[in-house]
């Protein structure tokens, strides 16, 4: 190997040396991390209904020709509300024997099968009046409802959250340095996550009225934000 290598290739570990050093330094650098939240809330706009029929038979047959008759009595009184066939579907349908067990006088029951129909509607509150829906489907025959009130299009709202959770965190941030007596340098990591606070509406079946209130959404968002800090 010639003098020229030899620098050529005391050079280059040289510089490898110098990268390596530049890497360590900027990963051990001192770090502040913040937490912020931020509210967004709105009205709610739309309505998922689950609308369940349940029946129970000794005989199988017998429970799937109840239920299959209720449910259907159940989707008429809702077309004649004026819901189309197009905004119900189907989410669930299920047959299922009970286990047998035994009554106060320890003689055994005989089993069961149980037939569950669950059907999900989706609709615009601007477009309908939910509780004479919900008591239509009752009176026809259903024995289960949910009730689930939501906002279309929820991007507005996360975006509005996101941007008062990153201004609570910053704010924190300038505050903890300034007390800390550091100086705040380039934000290293962002992370983000969300939660959502539904607005249920209640149900009395043993009312003549179903009382119903939507009320609103609100959306909570939480970042972390993690700076790289220099002394003052």
């Amino acid at each position: 190997m010639n003098r020229y290598s030899v620098m050529a290739l005391a050079l280059v570990v040289m510089l490898a040396t110098m990268s390596v050093g530049i890497a360590e330094d900027s990963t051990n650098l001192p770090r502040l991390e913040v937490t912020g939240e931020g509210r967004a809330s709105s009205p709610v706009d739309s309505v998922v209904l689950l609308i369940g029929v349940e029946t129970t038979d000794l005989k199988a047959s017998v429970a799937v020709a109840q239920n299959a008759d209720l449910m259907s009595q159940v989707m008429a009184a809702l077309e004649d509300n004026g819901v189309g066939q197009e905004k119900m579907k189907t989410v669930e349908y299920s047959v299922a024997a009970t286990q047998p067990d035994w009554d106060e006088t320890e003689q055994q029951r005989p089993r069961e099968f149980v037939v569950t129909n669950r059907l999900q509607v989706d609709l615009n509150l601007s477009d309908f009046d939910i509780a004479p829906l919900v008591d239509a489907a009752v009176d026809s025959g259903a024995n289960n409802v949910q009730i689930n009130f939501a906002v279309r299009d929820l991007r507005p709202l996360k975006e509005a959250a996101l941007e008062k959770a990153i201004t609570e965190a910053r704010s924190k941030a300038k505050v903890m340095a300034t007390a800390a007596g550091v100086e705040l340098g380039p934000i290293r990591a962002i992370s983000e996550g969300f939660s959502l606070q539904p607005t249920m509406g209640a149900v009395a079946f043993d009312r003549a009225a179903t009382p119903l209130v939507p009320g609103s959404l609100e959306v909570t968002a939480s970042v972390s934000l993690i700076y790289d800090i220099t002394s003052g």
